[in-house]
């Protein structure tokens, strides 16, 4: 079939899967997801993320409470979900959070980090 006229590897190749498929993904440009961020218990949330296909090894996770522009690391997980210990300022009392993740490659920070994900973190 690869000696056929008209064979073209990338084309004919990849569509008859007699070729591999070419791998654009690219570790500068990746951007994190991390989504089903809910909370769960008194000062923890649970975040799922995505390993973009074993590209990326974990997930590095930061925060903010709403208002605040200072962001807190909650931590590095490399199974998803991820549990995160808040540091929450009063308890017992809830506190509107921003999470946000930024994927890790033989531990370097790569990509962009993930859009800002809101949650009401139980006091």
């Amino acid at each position: 079939m690869r000696a056929a006229t008209g064979y073209d590897p990338q084309v004919t190749g990849q569509m008859l899967r007699t070729e591999a498929p070419t791998d654009t993904f690219d570790l500068a440009t990746y951007q994190a997801e991390v989504f089903g961020v809910v909370s769960q218990a008194p000062a923890h949330v649970q975040a799922k993320f995505r390993k973009a296909g074993g590209r990326i090894d974990s997930m590095e996770f930061s925060g903010r409470k709403i208002g605040s522009t200072a962001m807190v690391t909650l931590g590095r997980f490399t199974v998803s979900p991820a549990s995160l210990a808040i540091p929450i300022t009063t308890a017992g009392v809830a506190e509107e959070w921003e999470i946000q993740g930024r994927a890790v490659k033989s531990d370097k920070l790569v990509g962009e980090a993930s859009m800002l994900v809101p949650v009401l973190v139980r006091g």
